[in-house]
Parts: structure tokens; sequence; C-alpha cells
């Protein structure tokens, strides 16, 4: 077996307001400038002309055409340099000044000239996963973000946010340590999140409110439930949202009709309990009893989401996620 090379050690920069180089004007040279410009850098741009695919930069502020093709004083003053042109010889000889200066620098589609890999990344920011397969493999490396972002609520920057607002709250509402630590494991999985990503900020704020009144007395954390009514629409799995799709990977039991598909149930959380419940009136009052009781559980039914009446509804203090059915 060939032996493995040591993986590249991940690192995320501070980027803001920095000076970023970029030489070259195509489309991979347009897409590492949208990159750093992202993450707050300014970025000098160095090319003999500006081409259709970085024509659109230029109405940035934080973007410098330098009037010409690249000279080596370009990098001086840049925290990163990023290279992305046809010319090998040209490539090589900025490779070579930026790794002589200490800067880092990557060179598109040749691994041997850089100095840092730019690796497929899930952008819920401030939350940012990066996925690398050290250059051997960049396929992999995207199918990889693809599962990655399927996993990930797409508005997950905002319970990070979210986060990032009641923490002096919670700094000053609760003294002990262990209690504090006690909150933010319960913050990310439990009911706080769910009001967040569902958009409940009210309901939220109330039970940040609750859950620091609770353990700065003392006591534990009331354990809350969650329910999420799921349509199947058709019941072909591949055409399932990836919201429902998480939502199967965390719940604690999943109340289904027996009609629902095999498939779609075989996507489910392998040790979640499964209850066959054909009566809708029956099967709410169940998945309103079980969530009462602390339990995370899933109502899945064939075709659209089953809707309780009103009155039903009413009478379980629990909030409901509805997923609209699938395809």
């Amino acid at each position: 077996m060939t032996e493995r090379k040591p993986p590249p050690f991940p690192i995320f920069l501070n980027l803001a307001d920095a000076n970023v180089l970029v030489v070259g004007s195509n489309d991979i040279a347009a897409r590492r400038a949208e990159a750093v410009l992202r993450a707050g850098a300014r970025v000098r741009l160095a090319a003999a002309s500006i081409e259709p695919p970085v024509t659109h930069l230029m109405d940035s502020d934080r973007v410098t055409w330098l009037g010409r093709a690249f000279e080596p004083a370009d990098i001086d003053g840049c925290r990163l340099v990023m290279v992305a042109t046809e010319d090998d010889a040209l490539n090589t000889q900025v490779s070579t000044l930026a790794q002589a200066a200490g800067l880092p620098v990557n060179v598109a589609d040749s691994l041997a000239l850089c100095s840092f890999i730019m690796p497929a990344i899930v952008d819920r920011a401030p939350i940012t996963a990066a996925i690398s397969s050290g250059g051997a493999a960049p396929v992999l490396a995207r199918r990889v973000k693809t599962a990655v972002e399927s996993a990930i609520p797409a508005n997950l920057g905002d319970l990070a946010a979210y986060a990032g607002k009641v923490r002096p709250q919670v700094n000053s509402g609760i003294s002990d340590s262990t209690a504090r630590r006690r909150f933010w494991q319960q913050f990310a999985d439990g009911p706080i999140a769910g009001h967040v990503l569902a958009g409940r900020m009210h309901e939220a704020d109330a039970l940040v409110e609750q859950t620091i009144a609770r353990l700065s007395d003392g006591e534990d954390i009331e354990v809350v439930g969650e329910i999420a009514i799921l349509g199947t629409g058709s019941g072909d799995p591949d055409l399932l949202t990836f919201r429902a799709l998480r939502l199967m990977q965390t719940g604690d039991i999943m109340v289904h009709d027996s009609t629902v598909s095999g498939a779609i149930l075989d996507l489910a959380r392998k040790d979640a309990e499964r209850i066959t419940d054909d009566d809708h009136a029956s099967a709410w009052k169940r998945v309103c009893e079980l969530a009462t009781e602390g339990q995370s559980v899933l109502w899945l039914t064939a075709g659209p989401p089953a809707e309780p009446d009103m009155t039903a509804r009413q009478d379980c203090p629990i909030a409901v996620t509805t997923v609209p059915a699938a395809g």
C-alpha cells in the first residue's frame, strides 16, 4: 500500500481589510476574488486586461485593477496571493516570490506550486465548514460538501448569531460555570434552536429567559419536546427536501401512516422508535403526549402533511414545525 502523505493543516485566516493579490482574469480568478471578498478582504487584481469573468468585480470599491500584468512588487503589503493563469512560467514566478516572502499562495490546478489548498466551502456565516482532499481528489471533496450542506440548515447562521446575542444575558444570569455549560449543551439541539430556526423569535426569547431563571436558581433544565409534521408526497425519497431529511435524522420517535413508503422510513434515524397509526386523530393525540414527555417526535403522512384540527392543536402546548410535502 502506498504510504499516505500527512494531511494539510486546516486553518481559517482573518482577511478583514487585508490586501489579497489575485493574478489573472479568467473565471477561476473571479471565483478566487469573490471568495476573499466575502471574507472582507481587499483585492488587488494583476492582469494584462479585464476579461468578462472579472468585469463585474470592477464595480466594487474593494477591488483595484493594477492596470497591467503582474510585477514582483505587487506582492508587497499583501497577506495572501491567489494565481489563476494559463502561463506556467508566470505561475511559477509568482509562487516562488510569494513563498520566499513568507506569503501563503495558491496556484489554480498546480498543487506543486501551492503552499495552501482551496477547500470546498459550506457557508452558513458565521458558521463555515471547509472540506479538502489534500488536492488528491477535489471531486470527492465536493461530494462531501454536498452531504454536509444537506445536513446543515441553511439558516444555521441565524442560530449562531442568536447565540452571540444571548451570550451576555446567559453569562450575567447564570453565575455557575457548570450550569452555563448545561445551557449551551442544551441550546443547539433543544427547543430554543427549534424556535430560532423556525423564525419563532418571541418563543425563543421567552424560553431563554425561563431556562436562565431555572439554572440560576439551581434547578435543572426543563425537558421540552418537539413535533415535526412531514408530508412525504408521492413517496419518492429522492424528492424529500433537505429540511425533511434533517428532521428525520434527529427525531426520537416516528409516528407514520402505514402507506408511507419503506424507502422513506429507512432514511429515518436508525434507533428511532416507530409507531404506525392511520387514524390521524389518534396519531395526533399520541404525538402530542410523547412530545409533552420531552420527546422529539416526527409525524409522517403519505401525501401532504397531516393537519390536526385547531381545537386539538390548541390543546397541545408543544411548538409544531410543518414541512411541505415532497414532490
